[in-house]
């Protein structure tokens, strides 16, 4: 099947799970592969994901513009320090690769507009009973991690551990780019 991702529909952005405007563009989901997702994601002004992880591999390839991955070396999510963050940028050129359940970020740096292809399995399987049962596989966002280890989901109490957690990714990245 050929796709082009200028002509792919735009998917609804859920605020909670990016900090800044972002535009994902579905290229191949459930809807259209039986085992890949394919998404055309455009980061602006600086914009980010928010702390999350996937249940498998995924792969990004920078399209355009100057962007950066975070990935947290604790596993604490409301407990991390700024120096937890692991930090790189992403060139255009550059492939990574971010393995299964591993705590990241990445999009665009400050001020900055980038763009990403992001490739993930979207279908994994595992055994019950030496029978092998496929399912979807997730991803796990910061906000739903809060609202499960505070046991609450309103958002007037999630929102300030958001903040929080957000104001030490732009403090590292910015220490990072400083030091550039």
């Amino acid at each position: 099947m050929k796709r082009n991702f200028y002509d792919c529909a735009e998917r609804q952005v859920n605020p909670k799970y990016f900090d800044g405007h972002v535009t994902i563009k579905e290229v191949f989901d459930e809807k259209n592969s039986q085992d890949q997702e394919v998404y055309f994601v455009e980061f602006s002004n600086g914009a980010l994901t928010t702390i999350h992880y996937h249940e498998t591999e995924q792969i990004l390839i920078p399209y355009y513009g100057k962007g950066i991955l975070g990935k947290l070396k604790v596993n604490d999510i409301l407990n991390f320090e700024v120096d937890d963050i692991e930090l790189n940028l992403l060139n255009e050129g550059d492939i990574v690769a971010i393995p299964s359940d591993v705590l990241h970020f990445h999009g665009a740096l400050p001020n900055q507009n980038f763009t990403h292809i992001a490739f993930r399995k979207l279908i994994d399987y595992e055994f019950k009973n030496n029978e092998k049962i496929s399912y979807l596989t997730q991803t796990r966002w910061i906000y739903d991690f809060i609202s499960d280890k505070l046991g609450n989901v309103d958002s007037n109490i999630i929102n300030p551990e958001l903040q929080n957690i957000s104001n030490k990714v732009h403090t590292s990245i910015k220490s990072y780019i400083s030091k550039l």
